[in-house]
């Protein structure tokens, strides 16, 4: 079986010509010369999106589709802190990590003016992506602004995350390049936050799509209009259909349909090694042995 969080060939090589990124040339080429041998090779392929599933078909007919999904967030901590230090203000999340296509895309659909919102309205950003984008030298053109209108708070642990995120008016997710799906749109969606979007970002999961409470935008300008319109009015209150329809946002619904793709496998004699205790065998038996998987002879 291959399983492919990504269609690591393409990702590698959008990563290669993005300046300051650790991914070379030399990785995208290894990973386009390796993992089309191992898709066309695979019993079986496992991808995360339906646009990941018809590159891999291409080379495989024997795909399943498996979104990513979310565990239900951690209990908060620090609700009365986070409530204080926003007290008057309305707030987008931005939650990322330090994945350079995260940066750029904020500053992309944002711009590096932040006037467009008043000065009761906050971008907080949460994760590596808050260095990656205090470290910009496009924001200092505008930090005046720019100060009085983001937070940038950088990597927090999950109970801190889901005050923020409790706390939040918008959830913002500016993605604009990458693979496969992105699990903050996962999480986004099912805390019942407003979300303002690319479609890019909803990648994965389109049954959202025209969901109350999410907006898309791919164009800058209409990115901001949104952003500033969802910060400005309340969000529309979920029905029961909607409610029901997060559950399948949940890891024990991504994955319900891999164990019948599993069983559905072709089964294989293995061939048994003449004598076991030595060479590879050898190495696998103390293996098991260290796993509990088999006792000590």
């Amino acid at each position: 079986m291959y399983g492919s969080h990504n269609v690591e060939q393409e990702m590698l090589a959008q990563e290669a010509m993005i300046a300051g990124a650790e991914t070379d040339l030399w990785s995208a080429q290894r990973a386009a010369d390796i993992e089309p041998d191992l898709a066309a090779k695979a019993d079986l392929i496992v991808a995360v999106s339906e646009q990941d599933a018809a590159y891999f078909r291409k080379l495989n007919p024997s795909v399943a589709v498996a979104a990513n999904g979310i565990w239900p967030r951690e209990m908060p901590i620090g609700l009365d802190r986070w409530a204080s230090r926003f007290a008057g203000l309305r707030t987008a999340l931005f939650v990322g990590s330090g994945h350079p296509p995260n940066a750029r895309g904020f500053r992309q659909m944002t711009g590096p003016d932040l006037g467009f919102l008043s000065a009761s309205e906050r971008i907080v950003v949460v994760g590596g992506v808050a260095d990656q984008i205090g470290n910009d030298p496009g924001f200092p053109w505008y930090h005046g602004a720019d100060n009085a209108r983001i937070e940038l708070l950088g990597v927090q642990d999950g109970a801190t995350l889901s005050a923020l995120i409790e706390l939040a008016d918008v959830v913002m997710l500016p993605i604009l390049e990458g693979g496969g799906t992105n699990i903050k749109t996962a999480e986004a969606l099912y805390n019942r936050k407003p979300v303002v979007a690319t479609t890019f970002a909803l990648r994965g999961y389109e049954q959202f799509k025209h969901w109350r409470n999410v907006r898309l935008a791919d164009r800058p300008d209409d990115f901001r209009d949104l952003l500033a319109q969802a910060l400005r009015s309340e969000p529309e209150e979920l029905k029961s259909a909607d409610i029901a329809q997060l559950d399948t946002l949940l890891w024990t619904s991504t994955l319900r349909r891999l164990p019948e793709e599993f069983a559905a496998l072709p089964r294989r004699q293995r061939q048994v090694t003449a004598n076991p205790v030595n060479g590879r065998g050898r190495h696998l038996r103390g293996l098991l042995q260290r796993l509990g998987l088999i006792g000590k002879s």
